[in-house]
């Protein structure tokens, strides 16, 4: 493990204090989002007949709803990226693992392959991606910013060389399966797999956390495997971005929506430490990711500057909070790396 996440990675000891200082500032921020949203990703949209909503095009509507923002693809990529910066890493290949899972998803659905197998697919693309990264940073020890982008840089241009520049599109056949549930059913069907997913990785992380703690994996090993994990959950959330959009656009940049790492680290994945701490970052992230998507669209006092600063604002103040949570509550015991959660 490289200087750069052993000095990222939470550090023990545990501070109650320093603890319901970050998540205070999580809760307000959250409370005065959702009360400045004034229903403009409410549910209204959701409430119109069906045939009043245009095939491929309604789908856009579909990104309007609470629920669908709270499990959205997104959701998966804060996930990894939370995760990661539980090890001290920070994973910026989550937009080309998600984009390649897009992009491979679709092209199996045009030759034929049933979407479940073909978003199975897309998770194993990701998860050799991270792979790849885990090797690196976990075993030779480089830097995870400098291996994740370069990584990111090569995926873009491989995607670029087999795909083309004009991505995929699936025929709107493709999830007739979904319609038979609750209306609307590839809203729901796409909830269904995020929060699954999400809920069962969350729950396999705190089993695991045990494991590691009873065996004394090395952090090396636990780094490999958290990456290897980030890579997968963005390459399923990849191919679950066909459900919304009916098509898979070739990623026009590494970096791409911020909403992930800003509602990850707005959920103390950088901060909160000690036992227990994954499930109460888990339980936080969708909030976050509701709360960041609102301050994304309707933070605006800083409309000018478009949305790639905004979340970068985000990003900064909740950084400086958790930096001066750390500075007032440093704790009293000498502070050493977390065994799983970083």
């Amino acid at each position: 493990m490289s200087w750069l996440e052993e000095r990222i990675a939470p550090k023990l000891p545990v501070s109650w204090r320093r603890d319901a200082m970050v998540l205070g500032w999580f809760l307000v921020f959250s409370v005065v989002m959702i009360a400045s949203w004034s229903g403009h990703l409410g549910w209204p949209s959701y409430r119109q007949a069906p045939d009043n909503i245009p095939d491929g095009a309604g789908q856009m509507q579909y990104l309007n709803n609470v629920p669908g923002q709270m499990a959205s693809i997104y959701l998966l990529m804060a996930l990894a990226f939370a995760l990661a910066l539980r090890r001290g890493a920070i994973d910026l290949s989550i937009w080309m693992s998600a984009g390649a899972g897009g992009l491979v998803a679709a092209s199996l659905i045009h030759a034929g392959v049933a979407f479940g197998w073909a978003f199975a697919a897309a998770a194993l693309a990701g998860l050799a991606l991270g792979a790849f990264n885990g090797l690196l940073v976990g075993v030779l020890r480089l830097p995870s910013v400098l291996v994740t982008l370069a990584s990111a840089a090569g995926t873009l241009l491989l995607l670029r060389h087999w795909f083309g520049p004009a991505g995929i599109e699936v025929p709107s056949r493709t999830f007739e399966s979904l319609t038979i549930l609750p209306y609307p059913p590839l809203l729901t069907g796409r909830m269904l797999i995020v929060a699954g997913t999400f809920s069962v990785v969350l729950l396999g992380m705190l089993a695991f956390d045990g494991t590691v703690r009873s065996a004394g994996l090395a952090r090396r090993g636990s780094l490999f495997a958290v990456l290897a994990l980030s890579g997968a959950l963005c390459g399923l959330a990849g191919a679950c971005w066909l459900i919304d959009r009916n098509q898979a656009p070739l990623p026009g940049g590494i970096i791409g929506d911020l909403r992930a790492p800003a509602a990850a680290v707005l959920a103390g994945a950088l901060i909160l430490s000690g036992p227990g701490r994954i499930p109460l970052v888990g339980v936080a992230l969708p909030l976050a990711m509701l709360a960041a998507t609102i301050w994304r669209q309707q933070a605006w006092f800083v409309y000018p500057l478009g949305a790639a600063w905004h979340m970068g604002i985000l990003i900064a103040a909740t950084l400086a909070v958790q930096w001066i949570s750390r500075r007032i509550f440093p704790g009293h015991a000498q502070e050493r790396p977390l065994p799983l959660e970083g």
